[in-house]
């Protein structure tokens, strides 16, 4: 359930343990950045976390505690960040629906056209803050922010700082208000995946249905991957009988490539199959509507996921693949396994909305919170020990991100942009706007004062 290994024998611990003599410099440099822009500066404070996790001399420092001021600034600042969030389309009607609840009794479900889930908590809410749009925004980022980075803490322990970074860094993570119910959903996924209790994983399954219906594939993926044992046999199988005294049977190599064909042809089937879909949009269920919604909005791919936009999910999946080829699927643990699974689903579904032209949204969640597919070249045994080309891919990768996000960071500031937060002075608002906005928030829907 959790990622586990011996101190320093990793070798990314190795890498950050060379920064830990100029580690009070970095903090000192570190607050001054996140004081001027915070946004940015929680970047290098996740990176200063590493460096305190790498640097420990024992798992006893490894204590989630360990590095809790940070992570306290780190939520406070990017969930006060998404919370200002310029709304529209989807963000609007969320918060209509958010301001009628305050008229509803608080002892039924939000009574309510979708999936209620992620309206259950601000219903109690809409009634102590007269239904004000700030508080809810703020409420509803707090809450998945805080979320998903307890998550990162209790699962990813040795790395959380770095499972942090990237999924702060990626574009999709920013969408959270926009696609709030689908967000909302990953608050039970992410648990669901991790979990290696049977009926806990199911439970989290059914709630995230009820926020998102889009989470049956989910609870699909956790099906396939209870065969587990059966497909890593026949990987490893598959292995042995390709090379013989250290050389590769070449019937057998053939065989193989015919079956990566026959891969293929099943994704290219898997962007004809979501197309299709779109024809059952003419009944009245909700999945039936969901679908119609995905398949009629191809349009939002084509203006808003270029491939320039896509570089970052393109370099996830790249570095990702390049592990999960070399890995050895004999010590793979169910928890590996069930990631491994959902990665190949979700790319399948990924290659086949480019083909087909449905919403991409169908494979939103590598988009938005990759840093947890992350535990494949963690577990991958390909990083224990000395460093090596696999963890100079690993940090290649993550320095690529760094340089991308602080560059998107700075174009966005100079161009209008599809989502826009602190009304586009995202650079020039020191922490000091934040605070401000963060109790703002808090104060000015509450009744009592």
């Amino acid at each position: 359930m959790y990622l586990k290994s011996q101190p320093h024998t990793h070798s990314l611990h190795q890498i950050f343990i060379g920064f830990n003599k100029y580690r009070r410099g970095f903090l000192a440099c570190t607050l001054a950045i996140w004081a001027a822009v915070p946004i940015l500066g929680i970047i290098f404070l996740l990176l200063y976390c590493q460096i305190n996790l790498s640097s420990s001399q024992n798992q006893a420092d490894r204590k989630p505690f360990f590095n809790l001021f940070p992570l306290i600034l780190i939520v406070f600042t990017i969930g006060t960040y998404i919370a200002t969030f310029k709304s529209f389309n989807d963000t609007d009607i969320y918060i209509s629906l958010y301001k009628s609840l305050i008229h509803e009794s608080p002892f039924i479900l939000p009574d309510i056209d979708m999936e209620p889930g992620s309206f259950i908590l601000p219903k109690y809410l809409s009634k102590l803050t007269d239904g004000n749009e700030l508080a809810f925004l703020l409420f509803q980022s707090l809450t998945m922010n805080t979320a998903f980075t307890f998550y990162s803490v209790i699962f990813i322990p040795e790395f959380y700082p770095l499972v942090i970074l990237i999924n702060i860094m990626s574009q999709g993570y920013y969408f959270q208000l926009f696609w709030m119910r689908q967000f909302y959903s990953f608050i039970f996924i992410i648990p669901a995946i991790f979990t290696n209790i049977f009926w806990w994983r199911w439970i989290c399954i059914y709630l995230a249905f009820y926020t998102h219906n889009s989470s049956l594939i989910y609870g699909g993926v956790l099906a396939i991957a209870s065969i587990k044992d059966v497909v890593i046999k026949i990987i490893n199988d598959l292995r042995k009988s390709l090379i013989i005294k250290n050389k590769i049977d070449k019937p057998k190599l053939f065989v193989l490539v015919f079956s990566l064909l026959i891969i293929g042809s099943i994704v290219i089937f898997m962007g004809s199959f979501l197309e299709s879909l779109g024809n059952l949009a003419s009944s009245d269920s909700s999945i039936s509507s969901k679908i119609s919604v995905y398949s009629s909005d191809s349009d939002f791919n084509t203006e808003n996921f270029t491939l320039i936009s896509q570089l970052r999910v393109i370099l996830d999946y790249a570095t990702i693949f390049i592990f999960v080829i070399g890995t050895d699927y004999r010590k793979a643990d169910s928890t590996f396994f069930r990631w491994l699974i959902l990665l190949i689903v979700v790319f399948a579904l990924y290659i086949g909305s480019f083909i087909s032209g449905f919403n991409l949204r169908i494979s939103v969640i590598f988009f938005c919170l990759p840093g947890f597919f992350y535990i494949i070249p963690l577990r991958s045994g390909k990083l224990d020990g000395q460093a090596n080309i696999y963890t100079y891919i690993l940090c290649s990768s993550i320095l690529l991100r760094i340089i991308y996000f602080f560059n998107n960071l700075i174009t966005s500031y100079q161009v209008e942009n599809y989502l826009t937060f602190w009304g586009g002075e995202t650079l020039t608002t020191p922490i000091t706007g934040y605070i401000e906005f963060f109790f703002k928030c808090l104060v000015s829907g509450l009744r009592l004062i």
